[in-house]
């Protein structure tokens, strides 16, 4: 909880230093939901662990396997110009299978045609996330794409985004004899799953 705390406040500080100062009247924010589709293709673990028996247990595995994720997120945008925008990410969403989880983000949109015209846009995105249990070590992610967006207005859009996402999770170790092994007796528990996704959010 301690490192959650401490996300929150960077958060905040970061949205405060984003709307302070005079430029404040320059800038245009902006609000948006995003719901999304992904299919994880590669799932890459090394974990260290003390069996039932007391022996140690160090496993590694790079697999191509394949799971369907969904997702559901919000956004706060600041356009620092009619052709970039910085929001920010926070929602729920899976990785991997069995993995649910609360990711907060920053990404960077790119719009060569500006904002408030069709035209391709392209991002960049990072961030963490926690799991279901708001464990003390959170996750790492990063996504990159392109799209297509769809003016409505002067201030409303919709685009249709294709990404390549990545994701460093800790998760529970699996015990061969059945259930979880014990926390006091996991050494490592590192895995990173590759996933392509496509979104479609609503900008106002």
């Amino acid at each position: 909880m301690e490192v959650l705390k401490r996300c929150l406040a960077l958060v905040l500080a970061s949205a405060i230093a984003l709307s302070a100062g005079p430029a404040l009247q320059a800038r245009t924010f902006s609000y948006g939901l995003e719901w999304g589709a992904c299919a994880q293709f590669l799932n890459i673990h090394h974990y260290n662990f003390i069996d039932n028996a007391g022996g140690r247990v160090d496993e590694r595995e790079t697999a191509f396997t394949y799971h369907a994720n969904g997702s559901v997120m919000g956004k706060v945008g600041v356009n620092f110009s009619p052709n970039f925008r910085l929001d920010l990410n926070g929602g729920y969403a899976g990785i991997s299978d069995g993995r649910r989880v609360f990711p907060i983000s920053l990404r960077a949109n790119i719009m060569p045609k500006g904002s408030s015209s069709d035209g391709f846009v392209y991002f960049a995105d990072g961030g963490i996330f926690f799991d279901e249990n708001f464990s003390d070590t959170p996750g790492i992610l990063a996504a990159a794409g392109f799209g297509y967006r769809l003016s409505l207005g002067s201030h409303s859009a919709v685009n249709l985004l294709l990404n390549t996402r990545w994701s460093h999770d800790h998760p529970q170790v699996a015990n061969p004899d059945g259930g979880f092994v014990a926390s006091a007796n996991v050494r490592r528990s590192n895995a990173e799953y590759i996933s392509l996704g496509l979104t479609i959010s609503l900008d106002f």
